[in-house]
């Protein structure tokens, strides 16, 4: 795609050459402006391919000192909590028209919680998967905003000592945010997004578990 202001430009610049300029300068600073202009559209055009990705990783660890004296009698427990949680989150999409993208999107997470003191010794592990529409509004400078939306399939898996339950079900997510573009392959996304699911108990649908996360979010697209 060629912007007619660019090409404007390229006449103005051109016109205003000292007329004993070469031919192979105008050529030169054509294809500067030529290139200019594929860098502002290239990336979202019909028949691009978006690979995306984001991350997060959080460590977390408590102290507990629970204590109890009174006429010689008492208690002292003292322990601790560790909490550690992980969230990938890759995407692929395809430009099925100028701005316009169609993919497949998937949150893995995992959480993990272990207490001394009540003898806790928790796992949770989710996963999703969601057809998703992408929509960039085109601007001409190195920002675009951008939205989201998709819904598909949930998992969760719950370790509880020695006891395992499974859920799935539904999910369904959205979101907007802003993409800079270093340059014509590559942006740094910064948004929020919400994503909600409702999954049942594998052994009996009427146990239901019903979440929402809403988050800022950081990630980086690739533009193929």
């Amino acid at each position: 795609m060629f912007d007619l202001n660019i090409l404007l430009l390229y006449f103005g610049i051109i016109n205003n050459l000292n007329v004993h300029s070469s031919m192979k300068t105008k050529t030169f600073i054509f294809s500067i402006l030529m290139l200019l202009s594929s860098m502002v559209y290239a990336q979202t055009e019909k028949g691009t391919f978006l690979i995306s990705g984001k991350s997060s990783l959080e460590f977390v660890k408590n102290y507990t000192d629970l204590t109890y004296s009174s006429a010689g009698r008492g208690f002292d427990n003292r322990g601790s909590t560790n909490v550690s949680s992980f969230t990938l989150s890759p995407a692929v999409a395809y430009f099925v028209a100028n701005n316009f993208a169609v993919g497949l999107s998937s949150t893995y997470s995992y959480t993990g919680t272990r207490a001394d003191i009540q003898n806790i010794d928790n796992q949770t592990n989710s996963l999703i998967l969601m057809p998703t529409l992408i929509y960039y509004i085109q601007l001409k400078s190195k920002f675009r905003p951008y939205f989201q939306v998709g819904g598909g399939f949930a998992g969760q898996t719950i370790k509880e000592s020695d006891q395992r339950q499974s859920f799935t079900g539904f999910a369904f997510g959205g979101g907007a945010g802003l993409a800079y573009f270093i340059n014509k392959n590559l942006s740094i996304d910064l948004g929020l997004e919400l994503v909600t699911s409702e999954v049942s108990y594998s052994e009996d649908t009427n146990l239901k578990l019903s979440t929402g996360n809403l988050g800022a979010v950081i990630g980086f697209s690739i533009f193929l």
